[in-house]
């Protein structure tokens, strides 16, 4: 994004919970830092409880406050900016908000954003990159544990059991001489395919829309990912049926880490998870309505698939005690934590420094998520 004049931001409003060291830098970077974790710890008040309770805790923030802060770093929109549409109203200020997530899913469509003119000039950011050693390092844990059948290892290990099932043991396969199908080649996909190749995986495959080599765009945190996109042996088009599934049938792991879109979302169906081989598996660390959850269920019960890894399901948390996905076959599931790491908030307040000053230099930032989509 280029930006037409040069911002010297000095007011942020934070209203999302970090360690007290994460805070201690943002401060180094920003004169005045609002700190309102409540407001974070209440975001979901408004569905969930009443209109009033949540007022009474929105309300309490000074006034002017919300008047002087020039920047917003937020984990998702809050409910009374949503009905009233009162962000730029209630912050006259405003002009650059951070989302410290790295999907943008969870805040598109906000009124905020449809309230915008088309020549606005509010600046939004994600945290691309900020997550990517720990999801993909996540991937792995998944990748072995579901091959090695970990968790019947371990339910066995709470039971005092000494259990070996030697013909079972010694069909596990060296995930080093799999060929690796990674759907969605950005931060995150890049450095899955960095891991992989450290691990001496030499057939990795990448797939995104257009099946053409890109750059990576996120922030460039040295040592990480795979920025020139030299690593895959070959690149595939989800856009083109036939190329989309010619990947899945090469593929013994299929890594999503692709944003849920348009074209993504419920792209994993019955049709083309079946294109996948009986003994592939599926890691997903992105969105859970990127795949058809009761396809993927159908097709590691009946023999589509030998096993399943998820950190994404739907719904979240997963609470039905009856969800047929709890008893699915050699699936591993974990509750949506794949990105946290003691590295995170540090990363967070680089990505946001660096910003902060290429917007005092007049030079494109890093990270920026397009208005017009998020509209």
């Amino acid at each position: 994004m280029s930006i037409s004049q040069t911002l010297d931001i000095q007011h942020i409003m934070v209203i999302v919970e970090m360690p007290d060291s994460a805070l201690e830098d943002l401060r180094n970077v920003f004169k005045y830092v609002y700190y309102h974790p409540e407001l974070w710890q209440f975001y979901n008040l408004y569905e969930i409880c009443n209109e009033e309770k949540f007022n009474e805790v929105y309300g309490a923030v000074p006034e002017e406050e919300w008047e002087n802060a020039e920047a917003l770093l937020l984990m998702t929109m809050l409910p009374p900016w949503e009905k009233e549409g009162l962000m730029r109203g209630g912050m006259p200020n405003l002009k650059w908000i951070h989302t410290r997530f790295v999907g943008t899913d969870t805040i598109k469509g906000s009124l905020v954003f449809r309230n915008e003119p088309e020549d606005s000039d509010l600046i939004v950011t994600r945290n691309a990159g900020v997550p990517s050693p720990s999801i993909a390092q996540h991937a792995f844990m998944m990748i072995l544990a579901v091959y090695r059948q970990l968790s019947r290892d371990i339910l066995n290990q709470f039971q005092r059991k000494w259990i070996r099932k030697s013909q079972e043991d010694w069909s596990v396969p060296d995930i080093s001489n799999m060929t690796y199908g990674i759907f969605g080649y950005g931060s995150i996909g890049r450095e899955v395919s960095r891991l992989a190749s450290a691990w001496g995986v030499k057939n990795i495959l990448a797939c995104n829309t257009s099946g053409q080599k890109t750059k990576d765009g996120a922030y460039p945190f040295r040592g990480r990912g795979d920025p020139d996109g030299i690593i895959p042996a070959e690149w595939f088009s989800s856009d083109s049926p036939e190329s989309f599934k010619a990947f899945l049938q090469s593929t013994d792991i299929l890594i999503i880490a692709a944003p849920a879109t348009p074209k993504t979302i419920g792209i994993f169906n019955a049709q083309t998870l079946s294109y996948l081989k009986s003994s592939s598996i599926v890691i997903n660390i992105a969105r859970s309505n990127i795949i058809d959850q009761p396809a993927l269920v159908n097709a590691l019960n009946n023999g589509g698939l030998a096993g399943a890894g998820l950190d994404v399901v739907t719904p979240e948390p997963l609470s039905d005690e009856n969800d047929p996905l709890w008893t699915a076959k050699n699936v591993i599931i974990t509750p949506h934590l794949s990105y946290m790491a003691g590295s995170y908030w540090e990363d967070t307040v680089e990505v946001m420094r660096v910003n902060k000053d290429r917007l005092k230099e007049g030079k494109k930032l890093y990270n920026v998520a397009s208005l017009d989509g998020l509209r």
